[in-house]
C-alpha cells in the first residue's frame, strides 16, 4: 500500500502508475510502475527470446509473462492496479519483431563485451551482433505504446 499512497500524492496518479520522467525515453505499458519492465533502449527483457534465420526476433512471451506477473505478486491488492489491463497488454504484445520491416524497432547489441548468446545478422555491408530488439527512437516508444493500448482495448 506504500506505493498506492505515493500514487495518491502524485500530481497525476494515472501518470505515476505508468512511470515518470525518470524513465523517459522508456515507457511502462503495463499500468504499474512496479513491474519495472518499461519499453525502451537497452532493456534486458526485450532480449527474452531468440532469432529466426531471417533476423526476426521471436519473443519468449511465457518468460515475459512470468516476470510481469511475478513482479505484481506483492502489489496485487493495490486499488490502482488493473490486472485485466496487464493481461490485455500481455496478449497484445507482439509475438515477433523484424526490425528490417518494422521501422519502430532496431536490433539490440550487447552493451558489454561478455560471453552471451547472440546472432550475427547481415546489415548493409557489415554484420551486427544482436541479442534482442529495442525501440528505434523516443517517438517509436510512444508509437509502440499507442499500438499496444489500442490492441488491448
Amino acid at each position: 500500500m506504500q506505493c498506492y499512497q505515493l500514487c495518491l500524492k502524485a500530481y497525476d496518479a494515472k501518470e505515476y502508475c505508468l512511470g515518470d520522467s525518470k524513465q523517459h525515453p522508456a515507457r511502462n505499458p503495463w499500468g504499474c510502475i512496479r513491474i519495472c519492465m518499461p519499453i525502451g533502449a537497452e532493456q534486458d527483457w526485450l532480449c527474452y527470446g531468440h532469432f529466426d534465420i531471417d533476423g526476426t526476433f521471436i519473443f519468449d512471451k511465457k518468460r515475459i509473462e512470468h516476470y510481469v506477473f511475478s513482479s505484481l505478486k506483492e502489489f496485487r491488492e493495490c486499488p490502482a492496479l488493473d490486472i485485466e489491463r496487464v493481461r490485455k497488454i500481455m496478449d497484445a504484445f507482439p509475438e515477433t519483431i523484424n526490425p528490417r520491416i518494422d521501422k519502430d524497432w532496431r536490433y539490440q547489441e550487447p552493451v558489454f563485451h561478455k560471453l552471451e548468446a547472440r546472432v550475427s545478422i547481415k546489415c548493409g555491408n557489415g554484420e551486427l551482433n544482436a541479442i534482442g530488439v529495442k525501440p528505434a527512437s523516443i517517438e517509436a516508444v510512444e508509437r509502440i505504446i499507442h499500438k499496444l493500448l489500442k490492441k488491448a482495448t
